[in-house]
């Protein structure tokens, strides 16, 4: 099977289809920026990851977006920046994305999936046990608020933005979160409407 579909039929309704396949839920909450996360795969293992994490994606209320087909994921795979971006999860907040981050990997982990199984994503940041990236950057186009509050271009490449904090020294495999030390972190912002015609 060339094109990349979920097992279960009921998800199979939820997705819109572009040059990506999105799922948005109905109460979806979606920031204009904040830390991504990218579930690198290859064409002989992306379906059977798509399958395995499809429930948990759907139980979390996840905005995210997979590659269509085979063939695109190859030309991905063959690109340079974008190499190994398979799924891409938007989450809410930063403790939504240490709870995705937890979940996927547990799932993964069930495969025997390994961080050497699949392209490394250049210029992120590995999280987590398996095939996991992050970044911080815009989520609907590649703008992020700078310092002042003024519009920036997010730089490719880099793991975030200078005057941005890491929160991902505290992440821990085990899947406990320190809530005290992530509610030090900014919340990640919408930006003003005329903000989205830039990128």
């Amino acid at each position: 099977m060339s094109e990349f579909i979920f097992a279960r039929k009921s998800h199979r309704n939820k997705v819109l289809k572009t040059n990506w396949n999105w799922v948005m839920p109905d109460d979806a909450v979606m920031p204009d920026e904040g830390w991504k996360l990218h579930v690198s795969a290859n064409v002989n293992n992306a379906h059977q990851i798509l399958w395995q994490l499809e429930d948990v994606l759907f139980d979390l209320d996840l905005v995210f977006k997979f590659i269509p087909n085979k063939a695109a994921l190859a030309q991905q795979n063959a690109s340079g920046t974008q190499r190994g971006k398979f799924l891409v999860v938007y989450p809410r907040e930063i403790i939504s994305a240490f709870m995705a981050v937890y979940c996927i990997d547990e799932k993964l982990k069930k495969m025997h999936i390994r961080r050497s199984s699949s392209p490394a994503v250049p210029g992120e940041r590995a999280v987590g046990d398996t095939v996991i990236y992050t970044r911080y950057g815009g989520f609907n186009n590649d703008i992020v608020l700078g310092p002042n509050g003024n519009p920036k271009k997010s730089p490719r490449g880099v793991i975030s933005p200078t005057w941005i904090r890491d929160p991902w020294n505290y992440y821990q495999n085990d899947g406990s979160v320190n809530i005290h030390k992530l509610n030090t972190f900014a919340k990640w912002p919408k930006h003003p409407a005329e903000f989205h015609r830039y990128g």
